[in-house]
């Protein structure tokens, strides 16, 4: 592994313009009731930017289990694209790939030994890969006739949830680690994509595209599938006609999904960070503005949220202190 030139990335505060719930709504799903819940009412409150770098941008960012590194995908002017992690207080980086080769969205094992993510460097389909810090060493987890992207770990460290795509038909799948036959999880007709498991990994969130007047929900299946019929998943999210909901990433404790939803009143990329409790009673947006707001990734202490942003003009990664929201106090892990 090396370390880029120029070390340290400057880290600064950004206003952004966020979204404070009521108490109803901070209380999460155990003060829900069947009312609406209440509107929230907007404020202004910093967030904290993690990089800065004009002529580099980092994306699709993941925790490390142990809170102390975020993995994200780098890409230069050039259009090299490789993998990098940062450390969480932006002190310190290092380069993980160096190659010719497209790699993206990374997952990290649940003990932090490696990183999952896809890349096309065999027969030019995406795959799914694994690194290893220890000795960056680089083994296939997939090798399907499909492409195999977003790929997703499971706490117990068994599994890979990933998006499978093969003749215009996009599902999610799961592939055992250690070796085994992919499981196809997703059946609709239309497209399921960006899975997210549950702390307890009993359950996965994924993005639908079930509707056209809806632009797309997110929705719970257990981890075994939603069935052929789709009848074991069920919607998380309201269907709001032409939001497009994305990229789910559930919290530690269990009670909430924070995700990306396109602003229906912007154009095309114009996405905002939301937070809904896990029963389907509360959404709370987080972020407002008409920059794009994407790919959340909660941190381990279930307070904070990483995001990237292109509200500076560059793909760049943010933190959020969410607790306000969620409740979550400084001893959650």
């Amino acid at each position: 592994m090396t370390t880029r030139a120029g070390a340290f990335l400057a880290r600064g505060v950004l206003g952004f313009t966020l979204l404070l719930a009521v108490a109803a709504a901070a209380s999460g799903p155990a003060g829900a009731t069947d009312a609406a819940p209440p509107q929230p009412k907007a404020l202004e409150a910093p967030v904290v930017a993690l990089t800065r770098t004009p002529t580099f941008s980092e994306r699709q960012p993941a925790w490390s289990p142990d809170g102390k590194w975020i993995a994200f995908v780098g890409s230069d002017s050039v259009g090299v694209v490789d993998l990098w992690i940062i450390s969480a207080d932006g002190a310190s980086q290092r380069r993980l790939t160096d190659d010719r080769f497209i790699d993206g969205s990374p997952t990290w094992s649940p003990d932090g030994a490696r990183i999952a993510f896809h890349s096309a460097r065999e027969k030019s389909i995406f795959q799914i890969w694994a690194l290893a810090l220890a000795d960056s060493t680089v083994a296939p987890i997939t090798r399907e006739a499909r492409r195999a992207m977003n790929p997703a770990w499971s706490p117990d460290g068994e599994s890979i949830a990933y998006f499978g795509v093969s003749s215009g038909d996009e599902q999610v799948w799961s592939i055992p680690v250690k070796g085994g036959e992919a499981r196809r999880l997703t059946f609709h007709p239309t497209q399921s994509w960006s899975a997210a498991w549950s702390a307890d990994g009993k359950e996965i969130a994924f993005s639908g595209y079930r509707n056209e007047k809806t632009g797309g929900s997110l929705f719970i299946m257990p981890r075994d599938g939603e069935g052929a019929a789709c009848e074991r998943s069920r919607a998380l999210t309201k269907r709001v006609d032409h939001r497009w909901d994305r990229f789910p990433s559930w919290s530690p404790d269990g009670r909430w999904v924070a995700f990306a939803a396109r602003n229906p009143a912007g154009d095309a990329t114009n996405f905002d960070i939301w937070l809904v409790a896990i029963d389907g009673s509360v959404e709370v947006r987080v972020t407002e503005g008409p920059a794009s707001d994407t790919e959340p990734a909660w941190a381990p202490d279930g307070r904070r949220i990483v995001f990237q942003s292109d509200h500076s003009g560059n793909d760049d990664l943010w933190i959020l202190d969410v607790s306000r929201w969620t409740g979550a106090s400084r001893s959650a892990r």
